[in-house]
């Protein structure tokens, strides 16, 4: 008897240990603190963006970085410190949460944001075919140590509550994409403090915690290791820490600068500006992402970092009206399908299934429901590093993998994505005398006015020494069926050279009166072929958006037809204008320049009702055309020039009353002209 009750005080002893080392935390306070994660990275980035990269070993100034408004958050929804990492999340919810780096290198790959640093250089190894995580090693890779997945990896310890074990599993899938060695482990420390934040409030110990997720060996670990050495010596004065982080790790000059594409970025000095902020921080959001932007270097991604943890730490009801109260839950981040309220659930989706994957457990009790979560150390591997590493970096695509991949390699830094198409031609191939028809829609017919895409391609062929002669075939309200119809004789009939096609709009945007994605690919392909027979050269025009919304649901439904007209016109060989990508990117530089004037955006930025075009989204079209016919880069800024000056880009009407009116027409009778020419003339400084 004395045995059998020693055994079982034993096995209950065991029970009682094992049940003590899992952490309990009730889902409605995970949710408060995902939630709180995402508006601290939401408030620091819009609380440094104006001031990124702008100082670089010295201190932001007062003058530099505006009062805090309320409304600034939303600044949150342009911005690739997010959305980058919210495409991971779509990864995820399509190929599970254990999916492999080589599989979310080809979503990587089909990414459309513009990007830069070694996020640009991952994608472009992806799209030439060199698989991940390959696509990171310094074989292939120029950067491998700048700031990228650091600034990315935020959504691996959300979605890891007190897991970091999952969170180094995150950084093998998605940090090993495109960064290497201190690169990744960058993210990996930071995505080793969200996880313990949920469970632990001193800021100490969240560090500590994020350090027990990496080498101990490598620099980016020495770092961490000074930054707290420097906070314990003197936790007030965070002027001091910054210059010895400088000193160490901020210049040119530093022994640990890694391979990066310029020492500003690279991890080691940025992630100390985090410390910066999140230790010396005090807990207060607003001196924490101002310590974090005033170090300077990347200094919106950085404050950004530093009060992600700490939101964690607060969870969304510590953030004050000041933070939260004009967060736009409709808007979505650019290139993502998350508005807010869509963002936390499938986080909250996501954690479910990795809390069970990792041998815990969802339960209730009568005060509600919980994740009993198993306490795994984060056992990090041997240290590697960008300046010797390993062997290997020869993963190639197969060509079936290559096939998904539907973007070309970007032109360079911060360029827009191009589907796969054939290269520009090296000179124009339209020669004096061709005609060029435009076969389209309304966009196409409106695009025949005087300041309309089709008069501005006429134009830039004009300045680029080439006469040719337009023939317009635009018709309002046309679909794939109408024009198939009427190519022969508006198109084919007169005998041109070439001939542009630009349609899809309204077989997506008239619903149940548009032509069915099936029935779009048997019009179009008719078309194409019988432009073949005639011997006419087509340029494939890629329809543009519905709404100036990229997101909304006639664009996602349009992706479709935009997707087969790219992979089309590759299989014929046929050149192809990406206007719908254009038109993105076009979107994004004009947000940003309505923003920096204080100007609304009313949805009209590039069209006049959403669909048409209006100056600017004329020239993006025209410019694209260009481009697939050969006329080049050298000759952008004399063409966009001279298109300013082509009549009919605005109308405006202004109310005047009797008086005024009166003295317009006579000013205008004495100098010889109508009232038009008069104001025209007086707009030109005549």
């Amino acid at each position: 008897m004395k045995t059998k009750y020693a055994v079982a005080v034993l096995w209950l002893a065991a029970a009682f240990c094992a049940e003590a080392a899992d952490r309990k935390i009730y889902v409605e306070e995970y949710r408060d603190r995902m939630a709180g994660a995402w508006l601290g990275q939401s408030v620091g980035v819009a609380y440094g963006a104006p001031t990124e990269f702008r100082k670089k070993g010295e201190l932001v100034t007062d003058d530099m970085i505006p009062a805090w408004k309320p409304e600034r958050v939303n600044n949150t929804f342009q911005q690739d410190d997010l959305y980058v990492e919210m495409s991971f999340l779509e990864t995820l919810e399509k190929r599970g949460v254990d999916v492999g780096a080589r599989e979310a290198g080809i979503d990587f790959a089909n990414s459309r944001y513009r990007l830069w640093c070694a996020n640009s250089n991952a994608r472009n190894n992806l799209r030439r075919g060199i698989a991940a995580p390959d696509s990171s090693h310094p074989k292939n890779h120029p950067t491998p140590d700048d700031i990228d997945y650091q600034i990315e990896a935020d959504f691996s310890g959300i979605l890891s509550p007190g897991m970091p074990a999952r969170v180094l599993k995150f950084g093998q899938s998605f940090g090993r994409i495109m960064n290497y060695g201190d690169g990744v482990y960058a993210g990996d420390f930071m995505g080793g403090m969200y996880a313990a934040a949920y469970f632990e409030k001193d800021r100490v110990k969240v560090v500590e915690a994020g350090l027990k997720c990496i080498p101990s060996e490598s620099w980016y670990a020495e770092m961490v290791r000074d930054m707290l050495a420097w906070y314990k010596e003197d936790p007030k004065d965070w002027k001091a820490a910054w210059k010895k982080a400088v000193e160490k790790y901020g210049t040119e000059k530093s022994p640990r600068l890694g391979k990066v594409s310029f020492a500003a970025i690279d991890v080691k000095i940025n992630g100390a500006m985090v410390l910066l902020g999140y230790l010396w921080g005090d807990g207060d959001v607003m001196k924490t992402m101002d310590v974090a932007t005033r170090g300077g270097y990347d200094s919106d991604c950085n404050p950004s970092s530093a009060l992600g943890v700490l939101g964690v730490q607060l969870g969304f009801k510590g953030f004050g009206p000041q933070y939260a109260s004009k967060l736009d839950k409709k808007a979505t981040w650019e290139y993502t399908p998350y508005t807010w309220d869509k963002l936390l659930a499938v986080c909250e989706k996501l954690t479910r299934d990795i809390v069970v994957r990792e041998g815990g457990k969802i339960a209730s009790d009568e005060k509600g429901e919980y994740f009993l979560i198993p306490e795994k150390p984060a056992v990090p591997g041997a240290a590697v590093s960008s300046a010797k590493p390993e062997a290997g970096g020869d993963a190639r695509l197969t060509d079936a993998e290559m096939a998904q991949i539907l973007y070309a390699p970007c032109s360079g830094q911060g360029a827009p994505s191009q589907r796969k198409s054939l290269p520009p031609p090296a000179a124009p191939v339209v020669k004096d005398g061709d005609k060029i028809a435009f076969l389209g829609d309304s966009i196409t017919q409106f695009g025949n006015n005087p300041a309309g895409y089709v008069n501005m391609v006429m134009k830039g062929l004009e300045l680029a020494g080439v006469k040719a002669v337009k023939i317009p075939a635009g018709i309002s309200g046309h679909k794939s069926n109408n024009m198939l119809q009427r190519v022969d004789r508006d198109c084919l009939a007169k005998r041109p050279r070439f001939m542009t096609v630009s349609c899809g709009v309204n077989d997506v945007w008239h619903g149940k009166n548009g032509v069915p994605l099936e029935d779009f690919k048997r019009n179009m392909s008719a078309i194409f072929d019988k432009a073949a027979a005639s011997n006419v050269a087509v340029v494939v025009l890629t329809p543009t958006l519905i709404g100036e919304d990229a997101n909304n649901a006639n664009n996602k439904k349009l992706d479709a037809y935009v997707d087969w007209l790219c992979a089309e016109a590759a299989r014929r060989g046929l050149p192809l204008a990406d206007l719908n990508a254009q038109m993105r990117y076009r979107l994004l530089d004009l947000r940003r320049r309505a923003e920096a004037e204080g100007r609304r955006d009313d949805g009209k930025l590039a069209t006049v009702d959403g669909v048409h075009m209006n100056f600017e989204g004329n020239r993006m079209m025209a410019w694209g055309v260009l481009r697939a016919l050969g006329v080049q880069e050298k000759d952008a800024e004399r063409i966009w020039n001279a298109w300013r000056d082509m009549p009919g880009a605005h109308r405006v009407t202004v109310e005047l009353s009797e008086a005024e009116h009166a003295r317009l027409l006579e000013r205008a009778k004495k100098a010889g002209k109508t009232a038009g020419d008069y104001l025209r003339a007086s707009c030109a400084g005549e």
